[in-house]
């Protein structure tokens, strides 16, 4: 990616908005965060999940923004 692709990303990501609530009423719904993510704070992430609370909320250890690299992930995914 070039860098001015990248950077209206992030400016788009600045102003977005997570709305949980609209996700109400769909099944299997599983929020993963890595607890070492220095890009969203787990904390947000945790108040989301309180939000919409069918949803499962998984904390990954030893990863952080991107927890599908993660080795763990395809087991947590599945189970």
């Amino acid at each position: 990616m070039e860098l001015e692709e990248l950077l209206i990303g992030l400016d788009y990501l600045s102003c977005a908005k997570i709305e949980p609530e609209l996700l109400r009423g769909v099944k299997n719904i599983k929020i993963f965060h890595g607890l070492d993510d220095r890009i969203a704070p787990f904390n947000e992430a945790e108040a989301i999940a309180l939000r919409l609370p069918e949803a499962k909320f998984i904390p990954m250890h030893n990863t952080g923004h991107i927890p599908f690299l993660n080795p763990d992930f395809k087991g947590k995914l599945n189970g």
